[in-house]
C-alpha cells in the first residue's frame, strides 16, 4: 500500500513536468547572420572646398572672379565658402592697392610724358598710364563693394589727391563718398584750400560739386559745399577757378546756384570760356530759359562775335531742343558755295561740328529734317556729304544710304568708313564687312592707311582695334568670323580687343569666338598677365548669354583644367547646380 501511495505521489509530481516538457515549442532555428552591407564608396572630393582649404586664392588677382562671386556666384556657395573665397581674393587685392612710391612715380611720369609729347607717342603714353591708374581704381571700388571699407579709405584719399586724370578722381570720390562721406568732404575741402596748383584746386571744386549732387549727400553738407562753390565765383583772385566752380555748381544741382551763374555770363573781364561755361550750366544744367534770348542774340552775331561764338550758341540751343538752333543749323548747312558755307574756327571747318551737334545732341525728330535738307546741297563725293549720310543712318533714316556706300570705297576716310559700315549694318546692309575684313588682312595696305590716320590712330594696330569695336557694334555672325581671325593677331592689344568685342556681342554665333578665345594668350599689361581676367570675362559672358549651349559646357570643362587658379575656380563654382 505504501508502494502504491509512493507511485501515486511520483505520478502527481512527474506528469505535469513531463507534460510541460512535451508541450514546450521547439526552439526556432537561429537566423543566419545577416549579410554585411557593402561599404559606401567615399564621397568624391569637393574641388571647390579643396581650393578654399589650400588658401591659394590669396595669391590670385582677378577682378572678373571677384565680380562674379559678388553677383552670380554668391548663391552657388555656402555662406561660409563665399566668405572664405572673397576673403582670400581680397588679400591679393589689398596688396594691389599697397602701391609702392616708385610705381606711383612711374605712372605719374608716364602721364606727364603723354602731356609733353605730341602725336602718337604722347597718346600712347597717356593711354598706358591711364590703364595702370584705372586698374588700381577698379580694384579699390571692388573692395568697397565687397565690404572692405576701412581697407580702401587710404587708397581713395591718395587717388583724389594724386591721380592725374579727372575721371579717375571722380570715381574715387564716389567710392570714398559711399564708404565715408565725411572723410570725402574733408579731403576735398583740404585740397581746395591748400596751397596747391590750379589744376588740383580746380579738380577739388568739381569733385565737391559731384559729392553735393550725390542722392545720399546730407542736406547740411550739400548746402555747405554749394556755399563754398558760390564763394569761388566772386572776386578777381578767384577768376582762375571760375570754370571749375561753374562745373561744380552744375554737378551740385542746387537752384541757389542760378543767380551766381547768371552774373558770370556777362561783365567786364569775363573770358569767353567762363561765359560759355556759365551759359551752358544755366541752359542745360538748370533749364534756365532766360538764356534762350541771350544765346539767340549770340547766334545772330554782332559786334565782337566770331563765327565760333555763333556756333557755340547754336549748339547749346540744339542740345536744349530749341527750334531757333535747328533753324540756324539748316541755314548754314544748306548755303551754296561762295556764301557762308565755311564757318571757320582758326583753320577748322565747323560745318562738321554742326552735323555732330545735330546727330549727337539734337532731338532726333528735329535733326533728321535739317540733315535731309543739307544732303543734296553738295556733291555726293564730298566728305561732308558722307558725314551727313552716316549721321542720318545713325538716327535711323536711310536717305543717304547710297552716299554711305560710296564712302566705304574712299581709303582716306578711315573713321567715316568704319562709321558707315556700322550704320549700313544697322539697316541690314552688310556691304561694309569686306572693307573691315580688308583693313585687318592686307598688311601693306594697313600700313598705308595707318600712316594716313596717325592723327587719330596711333598706328595700324590701333586701326585693327577700332575695327574690332565696329564689328562688335554691328553684332553680325559674319563679324564673328573676322574677330576669331583677330584672336590670332600678332599684337596682344588687338587680340585683347577682339576678345572683349566678342564678349559684347549678343549674336548666338559669338559663342564660337568666346570658346576659341579661352585658349588665347593675351600678353601682359605691365608685369601682370592679362589672360586670367580676359579668359574669365569670356567664360562669364558665355554663361550669362549662352548658358545652355553645349559649347559653354565645353568651356566650363576646359576652364576647370587651366593653369590659372582664378579661372579654374570660377569654372568650378559655375559648374555647381
Amino acid at each position: 500500500m505504501r508502494r502504491t501511495a509512493l507511485r501515486l505521489a511520483l505520478a502527481i509530481v512527474l506528469v505535469p513536468a513531463l507534460a510541460g516538457a512535451q508541450g514546450k515549442p521547439k526552439p526556432k532555428p537561429a537566423k543566419p547572420a545577416a549579410a554585411k552591407e557593402a561599404p559606401k564608396p567615399p564621397a568624391a572630393p569637393d574641388p571647390v572646398r579643396a581650393v578654399l582649404e589650400s588658401g591659394d586664392l590669396a595669391r590670385a588677382y582677378n577682378p572678373v572672379l571677384l565680380n562674379y562671386l559678388l553677383e552670380e556666384g554668391r548663391p552657388r556657395l555656402s555662406k561660409e565658402q563665399h566668405r572664405k573665397a572673397v576673403d582670400q581674393l581680397v588679400t591679393r587685392f589689398k596688396q594691389e592697392l599697397d602701391i609702392r612710391p616708385g610705381e606711383q612715380v612711374a605712372a605719374s611720369a608716364a602721364a606727364l610724358g603723354g602731356l609733353l609729347f605730341g602725336g602718337a607717342v604722347g597718346a600712347g603714353l597717356r593711354d598706358g598710364a591711364g590703364d595702370v591708374w584705372g586698374d588700381w581704381v577698379d580694384s579699390g571700388l571692388l573692395l568697397a563693394r565687397a565690404g572692405y571699407k576701412e581697407d580702401v579709405i587710404p587708397f581713395f584719399e591718395n587717388c583724389i589727391e594724386n591721380y592725374p586724370f579727372d575721371r579717375l578722381r571722380e570715381r574715387c570720390t564716389r567710392g570714398l563718398a559711399t564708404v565715408d562721406p565725411e572723410r570725402a568732404f574733408d579731403v576735398l575741402m583740404r585740397l581746395e584750400k591748400k596751397d596747391a596748383n590750379q589744376e588740383v584746386k580746380g579738380a577739388a571744386l568739381r569733385l565737391l560739386g559731384f559729392q553735393a549732387g550725390l542722392p545720399d549727400c546730407p542736406k547740411a553738407r550739400h548746402d555747405q559745399i554749394v556755399d563754398a562753390l558760390i564763394e569761388r565765383t566772386h572776386g578777381f583772385l578767384n577768376s582762375v577757378f571760375s570754370v571749375a566752380a561753374i562745373d561744380g555748381l552744375t554737378l551740385a544741382r542746387d537752384p541757389r546756384a542760378i543767380e551766381a551763374l547768371r552774373t558770370m555770363t556777362k561783365g567786364y573781364g569775363r573770358t569767353d570760356e567762363v561765359e560759355r561755361a556759365a551759359k551752358r550750366a544755366l541752359l542745360i544744367g538748370y533749364k534756365d530759359e532766360t538764356m534762350v534770348p541771350v544765346l539767340e542774340k549770340d547766334m545772330k552775331g554782332g559786334f565782337g562775335k566770331e563765327d565760333d561764338d555763333k556756333f557755340y550758341a547754336a549748339a547749346l540751343l540744339i542740345e536744349g531742343g530749341y527750334d531757333s538752333g535747328f533753324g540756324w543749323a539748316r541755314e548754314q548747312l544748306t548755303k551754296k558755295k561762295g556764301g557762308f558755307l565755311k564757318i571757320k574756327k582758326g583753320n577748322t571747318d565747323l560745318l562738321d561740328e554742326i552735323v555732330w551737334a545735330l546727330v549727337h545732341r539734337g532731338a532726333k525728330e528735329k535733326s533728321i529734317p535739317v540733315l535731309q535738307a543739307a544732303l543734296p546741297v553738295r556733291k555726293p563725293t564730298e566728305w561732308l556729304s558722307a558725314y551727313i549720310a552716316v549721321g542720318l543712318l545713325d538716327l535711323g533714316d536711310p536717305a543717304g544710304i547710297e552716299i554711305a556706300r560710296q564712302a566705304l570705297q574712299n581709303e582716306k576716310w578711315l573713321s567715316t568708313r568704319l562709321e558707315a559700315a556700322e550704320g549700313l549694318a544697322a539697316h541690314g546692309d552688310l556691304s561694309g564687312l569686306p572693307v573691315l575684313q580688308k583693313l585687318t588682312e592686307d598688311r601693306s595696305f594697313l600700313k598705308q592707311v595707318g600712316d594716313m590716320a596717325l592723327s587719330q590712330y596711333h598706328g595700324p594696330e590701333d586701326l585693327r582695334v577700332a575695327v574690332a569695336g565696329s564689328l562688335a557694334d554691328m553684332d553680325r555672325p559674319e563679324g564673328v568670323e573676322i574677330l576669331m581671325e583677330l584672336l590670332a593677331d600678332k599684337s596682344d592689344k588687338v587680340r585683347t580687343a577682339a576678345a572683349y568685342a566678342l564678349g559684347r556681342m549678343q549674336n548666338p554665333r559669338a559663342i564660337l569666338g568666346l570658346s576659341r578665345g579661352l585658349g588665347v594668350d593675351y600678353g601682359k599689361q605691365g608685369a601682370r598677365e592679362r589672360s586670367p581676367a580676359v579668359r574669365a570675362h569670356l567664360l562669364r559672358m558665355a554663361l550669362l548669354r549662352f548658358g545652355k549651349h553645349e559649347e559653354t559646357r565645353a568651356m566650363l570643362s576646359r576652364a576647370s583644367e587651366q593653369e590659372y587658379l582664378s579661372l579654374k575656380f570660377l569654372a568650378l563654382v559655375a559648374s555647381r547646380g
